[in-house]
C-alpha cells in the first residue's frame, strides 16, 4: 500500500514494526515524546534523559526506545517533506495500525511543528549544499593551479 508521508511509497517494514512498539506506549506519553522529538528536529538539541523518563515506566530496552524515536523522527521529517496535512496523516497512521488516539496525537504534533521543520530541513539541505559547492570550487580552483604549474613547468625559458 502507498502512503502519501512515504512520499506515495511503501512504508518501511521496520516503520511497521515499531507501531507496535509506540502502541504499547499510552496516547499521552506518545504525544509528549513526539512533541520532544519535534522540538529536536526544529534545532533544539536532544534530551535523552527526558526522553528515557518517558519511556521509563514502558519497560523498553534502550535499542527498541532509539528505534522508536528514530520511527516518530521518521513519520515527522517525511510529512513534512512531502507536505503531508494533518488528517491525511492521522488516516495513514490508522492504516498501518497505530491506534486512533496515537495516530491523532502525532497528527496533531506535526499540524503544529511541521512548518518549522520543513524550514530547518530546508536550511540543512541548502547548508549541504553550499558545502558541497564550495569543496567543488575548491577542488577546480587546485585543478586550474595544477594546470598552470604544470603549463609553466612545459615552457621554454
Amino acid at each position: 500500500m502507498k502512503f502519501r508521508f512515504c512520499g506515495d511509497q511503501d512504508c518501511p517494514d521496520w516503520f511497521l514494526t515499531q507501531m507496535a512498539t509506540l502502541s504499547r506506549l499510552s496516547s499521552v506519553k506518545a504525544k509528549l515524546l513526539t512533541q520532544h522529538v519535534a522540538r529536536h528536529l526544529t534545532g533544539e538539541a536532544i534530551d535523552l534523559e527526558k526522553s528515557n523518563s518517558l519511556l521509563a515506566d514502558s519497560k523498553l530496552p534502550e535499542s527498541d526506545a532509539r528505534s522508536l524515536l528514530g520511527s516518530i523522527q521518521f513519520v515527522l521529517t517525511s510529512a513534512s517533506r512531502f507536505s503531508t496535512g494533518e488528517d491525511h496523516l492521522r488516516a495513514e497512521l490508522q492504516q498501518v495500525g497505530l491506534p486512533r488516539e496515537h495516530a491523532t496525537a502525532l497528527a496533531k504534533v506535526h499540524h503544529d511543528y511541521g512548518d518549522s521543520i520543513r524550514k530547518h530541513l530546508i536550511r540543512d539541505s541548502l547548508m549541504t549544499m553550499k558545502g558541497l559547492c564550495f569543496e567543488s570550487q575548491k577542488q577546480k580552483r587546485y585543478k586550474n593551479i595544477t594546470a598552470i604549474c604544470e603549463s609553466l613547468k612545459r615552457k621554454p625559458s
